[in-house]
């Protein structure tokens, strides 16, 4: 049984006196439990947010490389527009175009 357990046990069941202890109180091993247990509980919080912030750091530095690459994209795309094209270049456009439509 943990800690907040046996406290909300020891809640629920009314004073201590009538459970048969000597004193209301709360014994000083049993709240030292629980602030140990809240310690752990805070702890392992700060962890997942820290695991949380990282993960939404790694997905902005994606989306930023996307968004970069599709800007090159669009820019070789529009001079590409405005040059006549060799042949041997619509191949390279062809690629382009490819390329674009599976980006998400």
């Amino acid at each position: 049984m943990s800690a907040a357990d046996e406290l909300q046990q020891w809640v629920e069941g009314g004073s201590w006196a009538d459970q048969g202890y000597e004193s209301e109180l709360i014994p000083v091993d049993l709240a030292r439990r629980v602030l140990a247990e809240m310690d752990e509980a805070k702890d392992e919080a700060q962890r997942w947010k820290e695991r949380w912030q990282e993960a939404i750091r790694h997905a902005d530095e994606a989306f930023a490389e996307r968004d970069a690459a599709l800007a090159k994209l669009d820019a070789v795309r529009a001079y590409a527009e405005m040059v006549t094209v060799p042949p041997y270049t619509r191949t390279a456009w062809h690629v382009l175009r490819i390329l674009d439509r599976s980006t998400p």
